[in-house]
C-alpha cells in the first residue's frame, strides 16, 4: 500500500524553498510555493539556501519532527560560512592606503593554503564550502 499524498506549503521561493519543494514533490506530495515578492531576483540565489533546502526537504520526507532536528547539522555550517563571508568583507573592502597595500602584498605571496586570508581560496576551507554533501548530512542525523 502506498503512503498517502500530502498537501505541503512552502513559504518562500528562494533557492532553499525551491530545493525543499523539489525534494517533497519527488516523494509524490503536492506542493504549493508561497512567495511575497512579485519577481524573483538574484537575492534568491544564495547557494547555501539550496543546501539548507535540500537537507530540510529530505528530512521532511524521513522524519516527522524535521524542524527539531534540522538546526544542529546546519547551524555550525551556517555560522562558519557566515564568518567566512564577514572575513571576505573585511579583506576586500579596505580603503586605498597602507592597510590595503599590506593586504595586497599578503595576498600575492605564494599559493593559497590553510589559513590564507581569503577563506574562499583556502585549500582546507574550499572543500568544506564547495563539496557539501546534503545526503550524507541527512544520513548522519
Amino acid at each position: 500500500m502506498s503512503e498517502p499524498v500530502s498537501n505541503v506549503s512552502i513559504v518562500g521561493a528562494g533557492l532553499g524553498g525551491l530545493a525543499a519543494a523539489i525534494e517533497i514533490s519527488r516523494a509524490g506530495h503536492k506542493v504549493i510555493i508561497l512567495e511575497q515578492a512579485r519577481v524573483l531576483s538574484e537575492s534568491a540565489s544564495r547557494s547555501q539556501g539550496a543546501e539548507d533546502g535540500a537537507v530540510l526537504g529530505a528530512l521532511f520526507m524521513r522524519i516527522e519532527h524535521a524542524l527539531t532536528i534540522y538546526e544542529p547539522p546546519c547551524k555550525n555550517r551556517t555560522i562558519t560560512v557566515a564568518k567566512g563571508s564577514t572575513r571576505l568583507r573585511d579583506i576586500f573592502h579596505i580603503p586605498d592606503g597602507p592597510q590595503q597595500q599590506e593586504r595586497d602584498q599578503h595576498l600575492m605571496q605564494g599559493e593559497p593554503s590553510e589559513g590564507y586570508p581569503n577563506p574562499w581560496a583556502d585549500s582546507v576551507f574550499q572543500p568544506y564550502l564547495f563539496r557539501y554533501d546534503t545526503d550524507k548530512e541527512v544520513e548522519d542525523v
